[in-house]
């Protein structure tokens, strides 16, 4: 992620070192919450009468019905998967 900085001057909203931390921490923080929960809270749990779940995790379905991961959300659904949570939120 350094290196993203110092190419681009930002990355994920980070420009620093300790803006890196800062963001690692709030991903262990997020992990640890749908540990304990055992559930990734919709959006609309979050923010009352959000029906959406922008900046969530994005899923395709393709052809066959199956779906694809459309890019958005990687941490959530990775802590899903880690988690084995046979259920979660998308758009």
């Amino acid at each position: 992620m350094n290196n993203l900085i110092e190419k681009k001057g930002s990355f994920d909203n980070c420009i620093s070192n300790e803006d890196i931390k800062a963001r690692y921490k709030k991903i262990d923080e997020l992990h640890n919450t749908i540990k304990s929960d055992q559930r990734i809270k919709p959006r609309l749990e979050i923010i009352p009468r959000n029906h959406r779940e922008h900046g969530g995790i994005l899923i395709h379905i393709g052809r066959d019905g199956q779906p694809i991961f459309g890019g958005s959300g990687c941490h959530r659904l990775s802590i899903a998967r880690v988690l084995n949570l046979k259920k979660h939120p998308a758009n």
